[in-house]
């Protein structure tokens, strides 16, 4: 057990540290950002939900459209089978569905399977181009759709059965310009999947208020009316086209009932360090593309703090951490308290890596592995920061 003395100089610690306004604004920016953003859009939700009338019900498409489906492909020899046939094996009417695989230029077996695939689903179509990105292949499948409603799908990503007749009631609503889904990530690491289960939490009280920003890979699906074409060479292309459906006045909508299953297969910290990389080169692309809604009153005051919230704040946090952290060690360094504050910071990585050990999947397990994920998140970031100044080119093409 601690000392009492122990204790009292640990607290007169903190009160040192948080009576210094550069730390004491710090934690208030962070703690804004990670839980005030939620707590904001959950009040507004349920006061939204006080509102509605108690018989509102769900519309029915009474006429389904024509459906384009459409999946980028790039070195998917594992995936596209299971893809094709998962696509062709939801319920929706055959005259109303078209499958499209564009492959970019993929240098494994993807081609030699999908041939094999075709025979099977002879409708199937399949296009291919140089090597290009996502956003380009994408591009080139919008082209050569024919549906009313085209919803482009990673070959990696398992839809449940139903999911296009749910987003065909959901366009069934002439608001509605753009539906994207539920991402259930299985087989990687825990830290990834809880971080998708939090984003999907604060995606349903969005959606209530009508702000959800973007779309996800497995599932985003908009009307073919609303956006003409793709840019090439765009990160996060899937949020991209969330953003375009809101630009051109429609509301996109979340709906948790379509459920778009990844695969994430890496279970170590490589893994979480190519989805942060992958994740934050989009925060950057999409800042560059869309800031322009920074000031767009267009969704009310609730609508510029969600911006601020997706937008902005994703490419200032991992800054004003880096600058926090090396203030406080400094500050510390130079303070009476020098070995309580490393000692400290010692103690709790033993002891969060004690708790891993000993009680995987606990509450506290949970708790931490998020903080620690917040750490190596701004951590991995900074990196990306420097690999951009390097390289504006190529991927980071944003016009």
């Amino acid at each position: 057990m601690m000392p009492l003395s122990d204790i009292f100089v640990f607290i007169e610690m903190i009160v040192f540290l948080l009576n210094d306004p550069v730390v004491f604004l710090s934690l208030v920016f962070f703690f804004v950002q990670t839980f005030g953003y939620t707590f904001f859009v959950a009040t507004l939700a349920w006061i939204r939900g006080m509102k509605r009338n108690s018989q509102e019900v769900r519309m029915v498409a009474k006429v389904l459209p024509k459906v384009s489906l459409v999946i980028p492909a790039y070195n998917e020899e594992k995936n596209i089978e299971r893809k094709v046939v998962n696509t062709f094996e939801l319920k929706y009417p055959e005259g109303l569905l078209e499958v499209i695989v564009v492959d970019d230029g993929s240098t494994d077996n993807t081609i030699s399977v999908l041939e094999r695939v075709k025979s099977r689903f002879p409708s199937l179509k399949v296009l291919r181009q140089q090597r290009g990105g996502k956003s380009s292949a994408q591009d080139f499948g919008l082209k050569e759709a024919d549906g009313e409603i085209v919803v482009v799908s990673d070959a990696d990503a398992v839809l449940n059965s139903e999911a296009l007749l749910y987003a065909a009631e959901d366009f069934s609503d002439p608001i509605v310009g753009g539906v994207t889904c539920f991402v259930k990530s299985v087989g990687g690491q825990e830290i990834i999947e809880l971080n998708h289960k939090i984003w999907s939490l604060i995606r349903s009280k969005e959606n209530v208020l009508g702000l959800v920003w973007g779309m996800s890979g497995p599932f985003a699906a908009f009307r073919r009316s609303l956006i003409s074409h793709f840019d090439a060479g765009v990160y996060a292309c899937d949020v991209d086209i969330g953003l375009l459906v809101q630009k051109a006045g429609s509301r996109v909508v979340y709906d948790s009932r379509i459920i778009g299953s990844v695969d994430l297969h890496e279970k170590d910290y490589r893994g979480v360090v190519r989805y942060v990389k992958h994740t934050f080169k989009g925060d950057i692309c999409m800042f560059l593309r869309h800031h322009d809604l920074l000031t767009n009153l267009t969704y009310g005051s609730s609508g510029i703090v969600s911006a601020f919230q997706h937008l902005l704040t994703p490419l200032v946090t991992p800054l004003i951490f880096a600058f926090t952290l090396f203030y406080v060690c400094w500050k510390m360094l130079m303070s009476p308290f020098t070995l309580t504050f490393f000692g400290t910071v010692a103690v709790f990585f033993a002891f969060y890596l004690g708790v891993r050990n000993i009680a995987k999947g606990s509450l506290v397990t949970k708790i931490l592995d998020l903080l620690w994920l917040r750490v190596f998140t701004y951590s991995t970031c900074l990196y990306v920061y420097f690999d951009y100044v390097k390289d504006k080119s190529g991927l980071w093409d944003t016009s």
